[in-house]
């Protein structure tokens, strides 16, 4: 559907083009241009193509600006440096273009407009000077690239801006960037992301659906995680949410598959509908500054057996937050702590339990017998101690028996 309203839109802009250049361009060389207020902006190209260095001046007017769509489906340019005189790639700026494989910014481009690069689907080598603040969206979808490195001059990723890149594995987030937009990365290659502590949002469905992904590094700075924005990535394993995360938006991690290990930042106060659901998770345990835990969070977590909840009830909280988990799934919560009930809380098997740790157990010596009765009494658990792997190992931190 994208793709569809572009090309009407791009067709009508060039039906409009031809009615207006005659009366308002000029020409030098290869290039029709327009000037205004002393700089030159570049509307099209009539060269020969090859590797093209698009000039910094024209007939003595710096070109400053590379207009809408002015490259737009080149089939002939293969290669283009763009120069320091220039500071914004309008709107399709370089679109559909089948044969241009490499780009090299020099250091003033300022801004990299919606659409430049979209559908070049042979462009592999892509240099970004340091002068650049801003990416728009849908700006490298769909191309050949395989690695970019994001300057630390960028501020924000756009929307969908390397969406359908089907080749990129590695990219280098610079430490100026606070936003990365919706889809941003969706439907590419990665294998492991590293988000520096500057980003303080990722949108929706940034990095869905990546089945390459293996590990993500949340730097420092981050406060919300949006609708999406992990979700289906098949491969991912582990995640460690920092303390600064507030909101973790719905489906955030929907599908993860293989995810079995998920450690939350004591900032967290929302978890989102269905953020969680459908993982391989056997335990969470939930920060005591939580509030908010909406409908099916971790629905759908057939292994999860235990919820370990370290401060108070949540003010909100849907009743199938924890539907079709393990049949021997329950809720723990420290003995102090209000709004909780047991033996049952929200329909939900539920326990007060004192939180160990750096325990030293030997499960020869600890046995149902010897704790029955006593301030870790874990007779409402029909699991035998024999039966529960953690016990024998030293130095751990336990929920009553459950790692």
């Amino acid at each position: 559907m994208k793709k569809l309203l572009f090309s009407t839109f791009f067709s009508l802009f060039l039906f409009a083009s031809v009615l207006v250049l005659p009366a308002l361009a000029d020409t030098s060389g290869d290039f029709t241009y327009t000037k205004s207020g002393g700089i030159a902006t570049i509307t099209s190209y009539t060269g020969a193509g090859g590797n093209i260095t698009i000039p910094s001046t024209l007939d003595g007017y710096p070109v400053a600006v590379i207009d809408n769509y002015a490259f737009a489906g080149n089939s002939t340019i293969t290669a283009i440096t763009i120069p320091s005189s220039v500071t914004n790639l309008n709107t399709g700026a370089f679109i559909g273009m089948p044969s241009l494989t490499s780009v090299n910014f020099l250091n003033s481009v300022a801004s990299i407009g919606d659409y430049a690069f979209d559908a070049d689907s042979s462009l592999t080598s892509v240099t970004l000077g340091s002068g650049i603040t801003t990416i728009g969206n849908y700006a490298f979808a769909s191309t050949g690239l395989a690695s970019i490195i994001i300057p630390n001059s960028i501020t924000s990723i756009g929307d969908h801006a390397f969406d359908g890149d089907s080749s990129l594995t590695s990219i280098t987030l610079g430490n100026g960037l606070t936003t990365i937009g919706t889809a941003a990365f969706t439907s590419t290659k990665l294998t492991s992301i590293t988000i520096p502590n500057s980003v303080i949002s990722i949108g929706e469905n940034a990095f869905n659906g990546l089945s390459t992904l293996t590990s993500i590094n949340f730097g420092s700075g981050l406060t919300t995680i949006g609708s999406n924005a992990f979700s289906n990535n098949s491969s991912l394993t582990t995640i460690i949410i920092p303390n600064s995360v507030t909101t973790i938006n719905n489906n955030a991690f929907t599908s993860d598959s293989a995810l079995t290990s998920v450690t939350l930042g004591t900032g967290l106060t929302t978890i989102g509908s269905a953020a969680f659901a459908s993982t391989g998770l056997a335990s969470i345990t939930i920060p005591s500054h939580v509030t908010t835990i909406t409908s099916a969070a971790f629905g759908g977590d057939a292994n999860l057996v235990s919820a370990n909840f370290l401060g108070d009830a949540p003010t909100t909280f849907n009743s199938n937050v924890f539907t079709l988990a393990n049949s021997s799934f329950a809720i723990y919560y420290p003995s102090a702590s209000t709004g909780f009930s047991t033996p049952t809380w929200n329909g939900y098997a539920a326990y007060p339990s004192t939180h160990i740790d750096s325990v030293i157990a030997d499960k020869a010596t600890l046995t149902d017998a010897s704790i029955k009765g006593s301030s870790l009494d874990i007779s409402h658990i029909t699991t035998s101690l024999s039966s529960l792997p953690s016990l024998g190992t030293n130095g751990s931190t336990y929920y009553l028996g459950i790692k």
